[in-house]
Order: C-alpha cells, then structure tokens, then sequence
C-alpha cells in the first residue's frame, strides 16, 4: 500500500514552498497520538459521511502528550525526502534547517551561499534561528492541545473550527489518497481499521509522512517557507543527525531544554 504525505494546512498556500526539512518519527508513537471512535462501520467499512455528516457517531482523538518534543531548526536538509537545499556542507551537521537559512541569506545578500564566512556573528544567528524553532514546537504543541480537547476529543460539530480537528484532517486526506485503509481487513492489517466501537488508532503506515509549514524571515530578502517533513517509521535505520551546536540546557537559554530531535 502507498505511503501518504499528510498535509496539515489551513489554505491552499501550503504548496507553495521553498524547501523540505525531513525528521524521522516513531510510527508506532504516531499511531497511539490520532486515533478516532466510532459506531458507524457497516458493510465492513468506515462510510466516507461519517466524516461529514453533523449527527454522526464518531469521535476524534488526539494523544497531545505523547507528541515528541519537535525542534524544525534542526529537520534534516539531506537526507531522502528532504528538498531545495541552499548549500551542502561536507557535515551532515552542518546541513540542518538553522544552516541552511544562514546560507540562504548569505546567497540572497552576498551573491554565494559560500561567502557565509563573511559573517562574524554565525553564532548568534544559529542560536536564533534555533530559539524561533522552540517557539515553533511551543505552538505546536498548543494546536495539539485544543485538538486534544482535555481527552475529550472533537466531533463533527462543536465551538472549535474544523481546522482543529487535525484526527479528522488526516482522516479526509486517507478517505481521498488510500481509501482502502478504511476497509475492515480478515485477518487484521495495521493499515486497515478494526471493526470495533472502542478506540481505533488512525492507519498510519511506514512511509507516512505528516507535514506542516515554518516561515523565517530577513530583512531585504524573500522570505524562505519550509515543509517540515515528519517521517513515519519503525526502522531504527532511519536515524536524525544529532546537533553538535545545540543551545538546549544553557545559561543563555535555559527555556530551551532539549534540543528537539525525536529518537524512533
């Protein structure tokens, strides 16, 4: 069964982007995050109006505390999946997201992404880019929180806009992309659903990917959007380059705590 790129943007704008910056996830951890309850399966499948229809017997969940602690400064510029690096160092850990905009801005406003050297306060400028993204994984795990809703989850209606239903974003998305994942599977598939009325974890697969969207910004120069790639897995093959310059756990940062790169 094919792999999906989840998409979790509110417009159409989220096409239109600069670069990917990948970060291998935990699959299984991702699984027990989006998960949904329902009674509507008949014919042994998920009707694709249960998503729609207001009255409908089903409830979205969202797992908010178990999301990794998720840092995009430091998503990969390349490994597979990632795109539109500015400049390849011969280090991987030196072609993470917070590099990759310093090279951006030295190529925008020097004319080469080689003349960074030029800049005497590189420190800074990573320590900021790195402090943004903190900020970044604050937020987002504040959208995780409403779409946990206490554990009460979200249904097809309430007080809360749609787009902060983020189990039933990737539940549209999977009825559009893979609609066999919501089939009923003899004998049970984890890319299938379950024919039961207690919780279901959303089927996720390896190869997933759920994507969301981080935009810096320089004085004089475009800004730079990139796709923050979060790659599904179960194969601890797939390893993220650990930060050798980190400012997670110093004096000058000490709101900073880790420095945001999942293990699988």
């Amino acid at each position: 069964m094919s792999s999906v790129n989840f998409e979790l943007c509110n417009d159409i704008s989220c096409n239109n982007y600069d670069a990917t910056a990948v970060l291998y996830v935990s699959l299984s951890t991702f699984r027990d995050i989006f998960k949904f309850e329902t009674t509507e399966i008949s014919n042994n499948a998920l009707p694709a109006t249960t998503l729609t229809q207001a009255n409908a017997s089903i409830t979205y969940y969202v797992n908010s505390s178990s999301f990794p602690v998720i840092n995009p400064a430091h998503a990969m510029m390349d490994t597979s999946g990632s795109e539109g690096i500015t400049f390849t160092s011969p280090s991987s850990q030196s072609n993470l997201l917070k590099h990759d905009f310093i090279y951006y801005i030295a190529k925008k406003l020097l004319g080469s992404a080689t003349n960074v050297g030029i800049y005497n306060n590189i420190k800074e400028m990573k320590d900021n880019i790195e402090s943004l993204g903190w900020n970044n994984k604050n937020n987002i795990e504040s959208i995780l929180s409403i779409a946990d809703n206490n554990g009460n989850g979200m249904q097809n209606t309430g007080t809360n806009p749609d787009y902060q239903n983020l189990t039933k974003r990737i539940l549209e998305q999977i009825k559009h992309h893979a609609s066999d994942r919501l089939q009923i599977a003899s004998p049970q598939q984890n890319d299938r659903i379950e024919n039961i009325t207690t919780s279901h974890s959303v089927p996720l697969i390896e190869g997933d990917s759920i994507n969301y969207y981080w935009t810096l910004k320089q004085t004089n120069i475009p800004d730079r959007k990139y796709r923050i790639k979060l790659h599904l897995t179960d194969n601890t093959n797939n390893t993220n380059t650990i930060p050798s310059d980190s400012i997670a756990n110093t004096s000058e940062y000490p709101n900073i705590t880790s420095h945001g790169v999942p293990t699988i």
